[in-house]
């Protein structure tokens, strides 16, 4: 699953093996945290291009380290988790760019959608079934309806996938 390889087909997330985590600035400290994976698949065609991948995490397993935390980003002027307990992620097609991509992502989340743009890097030597790639973005929740105070919570989010897939 590189830029240059023939990975063609669909591809599945192993989301026992794969991890989404989270840095915003909260005044003078960050906050890191985690997202679990409820599942995600990636296409490539003939050329090893990817085409579309799709991604769904669960909000309510969302993990900061600090269970007020996590209570206060679940209430309805953040992340709305009561009623909107998934985000999904629409990415693709992607551009060759190194030894990876880069694409344009749709991130749905409180019933609203952000933009991203992701880099995408292999990061272990892809076999015939398996392939771990990391992906990186920075995503402004403003777009996205999380009204907070920006000294309460910065208004970039930084993002960092590491992500096991298998072919299908």
């Amino acid at each position: 699953m590189t830029a240059t390889s023939a990975a063609t087909g669909v591809w599945a997330l192993d989301p026992v093996a794969s991890t989404a985590t989270f840095t915003a600035h909260q005044l003078w400290l960050d906050i890191h945290g985690t997202i679990p994976f409820r599942s995600a698949q990636a296409t490539f065609g003939p050329a090893g291009e990817l085409l579309n991948a799709v991604a769904e995490l669960d909000l309510t397993g969302l993990d900061t380290g600090n269970p007020r935390r996590d209570r206060d980003l679940a209430k309805p002027t953040l992340l709305d988790i009561r009623t909107h307990p998934t985000l999904t992620v629409e990415v693709g097609p992607g551009t060759p760019a190194g030894d990876g991509w880069v694409a344009a992502a749709k991130i749905n989340a409180r019933g609203t959608t952000s933009t991203a743009q992701l880099q995408i890097t292999p990061t272990q030597p892809e076999s015939d079934r398996r392939a771990v790639v990391e992906i990186r973005t920075t995503l402004d929740r403003t777009p996205l309806g999380l009204r907070a105070p920006r000294f309460a919570i910065g208004r970039w989010i930084h993002i960092s996938v590491a992500a096991t897939f298998t072919r299908h």
